[in-house]
């Protein structure tokens, strides 16, 4: 199989995090330079001209270079069919996106969607092709997020100097010490025990111990699609509607389910998204209503938390089980509660009241 992994990345910030960050640890043995993609992939950067020539001036895009086939597109053409307001660069990078998908519908290929601030394991890519060649079509991760200024940190020196034949890989249990260590605000928002929580609670978190955490989530990101409806592109994104409608036999979806096998994060200022964060603590009753006032957390997401994505650095234990169990219970009466609810047909705003009060409630306020 062909595989066509696609990068939309512009401004100083998001290109500077590419070239020092993202592209090299994705250089790795287990990654891009993995054996079995050589003759067998392409890869696809959206950019403006300006971007384009400081991506190119990276020593990691030379050996990107001499592992694949690289184009450089100019996103700037894409601009017209955006619009404007807050939503306009989600719309360029869904405009990308759907070009780049039928691309790929062209060369028979599958798509590996990236982002320029994305941080992965060794061993990733390598992964996904033996998922690929397994028959599976989709390929889900948890993309909990990081602190940018953090893991430049960890890892500035591994990844800095001239040119390299090779790129050092993060082994999957380093890669989760260092995202223990780096968990942004609001990550350490989406623990179901936490005192700041987040009004965008798209996963759910629970700690086991002090090595590890795992994710149920209903909006997880789908890494890699082989799309066997040709001609589907995104409407609204790649994790929205596009994978149901370009991949329906949900048999043949995979969950990374174990960070063993390999992970991926993405990464941003600690201090993001300060809005999203209020005093408050989850329950089934807040959870529930936040599901039914979300018309974007579609029937198909409403199955993903039923899947329990693990980050551990030491070995799996009784705790594990244990925490997983209390978990699955309160996941249960989520949904009783909106089985039981929903037919009460409250609008988006009712519910999102109902989800705040309830918020507030866990305080005593």
């Amino acid at each position: 199989m062909r595989f066509h992994f696609v990068n939309v990345v512009w401004g100083e910030e998001y290109t500077r995090t590419c070239v020092e960050v993202m592209l090299p640890a994705l250089l790795s043995s287990g990654n891009l330079a993995h054996s079995a993609l050589a003759g067998n992939a392409r890869f696809l950067f959206y950019t403006t001209p300006a971007d384009a020539e400081r991506i190119a001036a990276s020593s990691a895009f030379r050996r990107l270079s001499q592992l694949m086939e690289v184009e450089m597109l100019d996103l700037t053409e894409f601009r017209k069919v955006t619009g404007s307001a807050g939503m306009a660069k989600y719309r360029l990078m869904n405009a990308c996106q759907g070009h780049a998908v039928l691309r790929a519908n062209e060369a028979n290929a599958a798509i590996v969607f990236l982002c320029p601030d994305l941080m992965v394991s060794d061993n990733l890519c390598k992964r996904l092709i033996e998922l690929a060649d397994e028959g599976r079509t989709v390929v889900y991760v948890a993309g909990a997020r990081l602190c940018l200024d953090g893991i430049q940190r960890e890892l500035g020196e591994r990844f800095a100097g001239a040119e390299r034949a090779e790129y050092p890989g993060i082994a999957p249990r380093e890669m989760v010490r260092i995202a223990l260590r780096t968990l942004s605000r609001n990550s350490r928002s989406l623990f179901w025990d936490a005192a700041d929580v987040t009004i965008r609670p798209n996963h759910l978190w629970w700690r086991v111990g002090e090595a590890g955490f795992f994710v149920r989530g209903f909006h997880l990101h789908p890494i890699l699609v082989a799309p066997t409806v040709p001609g589907i592109i995104p409407v609204q994104s790649q994790d929205d509607d596009f994978v149901e409608r370009a991949c329906p036999d949900l048999s043949r979806y995979y969950f990374i389910g174990d960070s063993d096998e390999c992970s991926a994060f993405s990464m941003g200022p600690d201090d993001e998204f300060p809005l999203y964060q209020t005093p408050g603590r989850y329950s089934e009753e807040a959870i529930a209503a936040y599901v039914m006032g979300q018309p974007d957390i579609r029937p198909l997401h409403r199955r993903f938390p039923r899947h329990v994505l693990r980050f551990h650095a030491e070995d799996l234990d009784e705790t594990w089980a244990s925490v997983e169990a209390e978990s699955s219970q309160i996941l249960s009466r989520i949904y009783r509660l909106i089985a039981a609810n929903e037919p009460r047909g409250f609008s988006h705003a009712q519910w999102t009241d109902i989800f705040h009060s309830r918020l507030r409630a866990g305080t005593g306020t």
